[in-house]
């Protein structure tokens, strides 16, 4: 038997595990899932059927038998051919969730049914599902008791998709292999954001001397410290597209900035033109990041070049 704590941590209904049906039906937490969903839908299916068949009965048969017993066939017709069709449709699906997240099945089923898998390995419990009724019936309750948790699970896989079609829209290293290898390839690189050494401990200083001790040729470009000419031995320059004026051409512009401050700094960086923009570790801005990648310009984001430019090194050693 699988243990909550074997697939999901964030697993509805609370720890402990609490019998089936109350289970069942305690996870609605809202109309579309748990026993009220498939009440609900159960319902509006068969009834719907019902209706439809018995109306269409009455108007074809009620001048020869009357308008009762047409009514009434058709309705019972329709009725039990809407609990069909819901049943089938369920069972679809659960044989669909079943093979999309087995682990969360072979819990639910362990929990609508406690005696299920008590003996039966879940593998031996499947082999006779496609002519076993019970199971079946086991198996779609299992689902609905999963509900929230394959909900949850199917959004969090949305996001995923959405982010990597997200990622590939704006030109964006999608891996960190990837990124390793952009960032052994730098040969001068713009530090957007650079502190002084009076920060030295921070990684809008550190980040910079260490590429400078690796042999890139680092840019400074402080956003603040109106006074300081040099960094880092090298003279600093105000702008972007000033650092690319006297340095061109820029490999890399190695941002530390809020990312609410990001976007102030995007026409600046596409002035510079330079072949990748490296948005530290936690820094997103979608907005910038789609500007970049419309001037041609590759972006890499959330990511440390120092980590990777490190780990790019080690594996040439």
């Amino acid at each position: 038997m699988v243990r909550r704590d074997a697939y999901e941590a964030n697993e509805p209904g609370g720890p402990g595990g609490a019998f089936s049906l109350l289970r069942l039906v305690g996870h609605s937490k809202h109309l579309s899932s748990g026993f009220v969903g498939f009440a609900i839908k159960t319902f509006s299916v068969s009834a719907g059927a019902a209706v439809v068949f018995g109306m269409s009965s009455y108007m074809l048969f009620s001048k020869h038998v009357g308008p009762v017993l047409p009514f009434m066939g058709g309705a019972a017709f329709g009725y039990v051919g809407g609990l069909v069709h819901r049943y089938l449709t369920d069972m679809e699906e659960a044989q669909i969730m079943l093979a999309r997240y087995p682990k969360v099945m072979e819990y639910h089923v362990s929990q609508v049914d406690p005696m299920e898998l008590r003996s039966t390995p879940f593998p031996a419990w499947l082999a006779d599902l496609r002519t076993n009724l019970r199971k079946q019936g086991v198996l779609i309750a299992a689902m609905y008791s999963a509900s929230d948790t394959l909900v949850k699970l199917q959004d969090e896989e949305e996001a995923r998709i959405l982010e990597e079609y997200r990622e590939a829209a704006t030109g964006a290293a999608t891996d960190d292999e990837e990124a390793a290898r952009l960032a052994a390839s730098f040969k001068t690189v713009a530090v957007l954001g650079i502190k002084t050494e009076r920060q030295a401990d921070q990684p809008a200083f550190f980040v910079a001397e260490y590429l400078a001790s690796a042999g890139v040729k680092v840019v400074p470009v402080p956003v603040f410290y109106p006074d300081v000419t040099h960094i880092l031995g090298q003279p600093v320059f105000r702008s972007v597209a000033a650092a690319a004026a006297t340095d061109a051409p820029l490999d890399c512009v190695d941002v530390f900035r809020r990312p609410s401050d990001v976007a102030a700094h995007v026409e600046d960086v596409i002035a510079a033109a330079p072949r990748v923009v490296w948005l530290q570790s936690g820094i997103r801005c979608p907005e910038a990041e789609e500007a970049w990648a419309r001037a041609g310009i590759l972006v890499v984001a959330d990511k440390c070049l120092k980590v990777l430019h490190r780990r790019a090194a080690a594996a040439r050693l």
